[in-house]
Order: structure tokens, then C-alpha cells, then sequence
């Protein structure tokens, strides 16, 4: 988690406002990027480091779950018939 933020942060202050925002205090846009850029960093080191570690079915499930909370629309099952 802590190389994703700090991997995602200083784009985040460089490209949403001149000023850095928090996810409590805003401002809307700095959370809205941060959503949208720290999200998937996060899921693409777990993969990465998952898969060099001989982990990759584990940290997929990992994050197709995360993903199916965050978006449960995309992630319906499918009744049986």
C-alpha cells in the first residue's frame, strides 16, 4: 500500500491542484484522482509482486475481490437457470 500512495501522491499533487488535498478535507478533484489513480496502482503491484513471488492465482482472486466491492455492478453472478 505505501508504494502505491507514494507512487500515485506526487502526481496527484502535481496534476489535480497546486495546493495537496486529503480525502477528508478535499478537494473534490483530489478525490476523485486519487480514486482513480491509486485503485488500480495498487491492484497492478499486487499482481506484479504476487506473480514474482509464484503467488499470482491467490493475489488475482485478491483483486477481483477488491474490484467486485468497489464495482459490484460489473461483477454480478449470473442466476442459474
Amino acid at each position: 500500500v505505501c508504494v502505491c500512495v507514494f507512487v500515485s501522491q506526487p502526481s496527484l499533487c502535481v496534476h489535480v491542484s497546486a495546493d495537496a488535498g486529503t480525502m477528508l478535507d478535499g478537494p473534490w478533484s483530489y478525490r476523485l484522482a486519487s480514486l482513480l489513480l491509486v485503485t488500480p496502482t495498487y491492484s497492478l503491484i499486487l499482481l506484479v509482486v504476487g506473480t514474482l513471488c509464484g503467488k499470482h492465482h491467490f493475489f488475482r482472486a485478491t483483486v477481483l475481490r477488491m474490484w467486485a466491492r468497489l464495482l459490484p455492478f460489473l461483477f454480478k453472478k449470473k442466476p442459474l437457470p
